[in-house]
């Protein structure tokens, strides 16, 4: 398979696709040389501005080669040359994850956080990072202001942010931290959001249908109505009570 993308390459010289599948399968093969080869060749060919993508893939080479330092400066200059867009930083905030330097991907998108548009995704690996950096408490505060996000955004942003905190804690730690509402109404609402997950993924259904039965009865709209009965038939499907959710 290497052997046909060389041949592509040598074929269009000047496609950054052919380039970028032929630095991705030497990645994939361990050939790090030869992918840091192929990728540096394109970072030094580009008259202007060097394409982000050039720059995170070498982090990423950087980091299978244990160049930690290395990544993160072809990380800043990719987040920087793309205009601080969200999926540079969101991929930046992944490198300091794959690295276990957690403080630090916190403290970046704190330092950074007035150059790029959040959304609920980002806010959300900000809150894994605190999490992991031991800063719990910062990190709820995080996680609601995520989920308030993602309610508006999508049923897919609803299940990331889910998931991070998912990996950011255990699920006892969970339950009893996010069992405490805060004051604020519109974070209390994305706190229950989170509850009736953590609920339902430790089995205490009847809280779980408490909290979902609740926020289907207050929702802000069509929208956040129609992701709860989305999440409550998939529930119930969970539990096995498949006229429950059908009726959902």
């Amino acid at each position: 398979a290497i052997r046909e993308i060389e041949s592509l390459v040598v074929e269009a010289p000047d496609s950054p696709r052919a380039g970028e599948e032929l630095a991705m399968a030497y990645v994939g093969a361990k050939r790090l040389p030869d992918a840091e080869r192929v990728v540096t060749t394109w970072i030094n060919r580009s008259a202007e501005e060097v394409d982000p993508r050039w720059l995170f893939l070498r982090a990423v080479i950087h980091i299978d080669n244990g160049q930690a330092e290395r990544a993160i400066g072809d990380a800043q200059q990719a987040v920087q040359t793309s205009g601080y867009s969200p999926e540079g930083v969101s991929k930046i905030l992944d490198i300091y994850q794959r690295l276990g330097r957690f403080a630090e991907g916190a403290r970046y998108y704190e330092r950074h956080a007035n150059n790029f548009k959040t959304n609920a995704r980002l806010v959300s690996r900000y809150a894994l990072m605190l999490a992991r950096a031991g800063q719990v408490p910062d990190a709820i505060g995080q996680f609601r202001r995520a989920m308030n996000l993602a309610m508006e955004e999508s049923i897919a942003s609803v299940r990331t942010v889910h998931q991070d905190v998912h990996s950011a804690m255990s699920m006892d730690e969970a339950i009893t931290r996010f069992n405490v509402s805060p004051d604020d109404s519109t974070l209390g609402r994305a706190n229950d959001r989170i509850l009736f997950r953590l609920f339902q993924t430790a089995g205490r259904f009847p809280e779980a249908v408490s909290k979902i039965e609740q926020a289907i009865a207050t929702a802000r709209d069509p929208q956040e109505r129609a992701g709860l009965l989305q999440e409550q038939g998939e529930m119930y499907q969970t539990a096995g009570d498949y006229a429950a959710a059908r009726r959902a």
